[in-house]
């Protein structure tokens, strides 16, 4: 009975002993495995071997691809080239419309200096002439009339007035004196020496008169008369003005010639011109 329990005792002092050498060996056998599964892993990770053909086709591809890499870097080259230029274009377009934009700016500001010059001279020169009468200015004659004058011989029709008795004398454009009995008259484009028919539309009658002066100076108005003509044709004092119609009997041309007007064929016109040269 003893010898059993002695066997027992035994069994059980070794069975730690034996846990340890178990855990041991266990633990290295785990060690020895894990280099082995780093290698299984890395050779599944490790892409299979190319065959010879297969190497040969990768290698003739190499070379395309590089080529196509190559157009491609080339083809991107050439896009932003191309973007480079028209980026450049717009900035010499942009550099030009601002150049044509100051252009026009500085030819608008010489023209807006010029017109404000030429306005401020001819502000000065206006108030020059403020300082003048009204009368002296109604007065002044005005350019010489050669440039306008009538040869045309024929009628026109207008406003008329007469001379004031205190122009009896003067002397008239001319040269001789004012005659305030005699049936003289001025026109500013009937030529000097012109014989005409004045009819007063209003009363119907009519007098033969000599252009031997200029005016009226006054808008509206065709011929200045005499005293005498003026009773001839009905213009009374308390009027002063009168409408009528003028039409040149005898025009006497630069050349020396004369010309026949409109009323040269007036049997009324006709005997007053022979009354008049008798």
């Amino acid at each position: 009975m003893q010898a059993p329990l002695n066997l027992l005792c035994r069994c059980l002092a070794l069975l730690p002993l034996a846990w340890s050498l178990g855990v041991g060996a266990a633990q290295a056998a785990t060690k020895s495995k894990a280099p082995e599964a780093a290698r299984v892993a890395a050779q599944a990770q490790r892409p299979p071997a190319a065959k010879p053909g297969q190497k040969k086709a990768q290698a003739q591809a190499k070379p395309a691809k590089r080529k196509a890499d190559g157009a491609r870097a080339a083809g991107h080259g050439a896009q932003s080239a191309k973007a480079g230029g028209r980026k450049a274009e717009g900035v010499r377009s942009a550099g030009r419309a601002g150049a044509s934009a100051k252009s026009a700016k500085s030819a608008k500001s010489a023209k807006s200096a010029k017109s404000a010059k030429t306005a401020k001279t001819a502000k000065t020169a206006t108030a020059g002439k403020a300082g003048k009468s009204k009368v002296a200015v109604a007065r002044a004659a005005p350019p010489s009339p050669k440039s306008r004058l009538d040869y045309s011989g024929r009628k026109r029709v207008g406003q008329a007035s007469y001379y004031a008795r205190h122009f009896g004398g003067r002397k008239m454009a001319d040269g001789t004196p004012m005659r305030l009995n005699h049936h003289n008259a001025a026109s500013k484009t009937l030529p000097l020496g012109t014989t005409a028919k004045v009819t007063n539309l209003k009363t119907g009658k009519s007098a033969v008169v000599k252009i031997q002066d200029r005016g009226p100076f006054v808008r509206g108005r065709i011929v200045d008369l005499s005293p005498a003509t003026a009773r001839a044709v009905g213009i009374t004092p308390r009027e002063g003005v009168a409408p009528v119609e003028v039409t040149p009997i005898e025009v006497p041309m630069p050349d020396g010639s004369v010309r026949l007007g409109e009323a040269a064929r007036d049997p009324l016109a006709r005997q007053q011109i022979a009354r008049a040269r008798d």
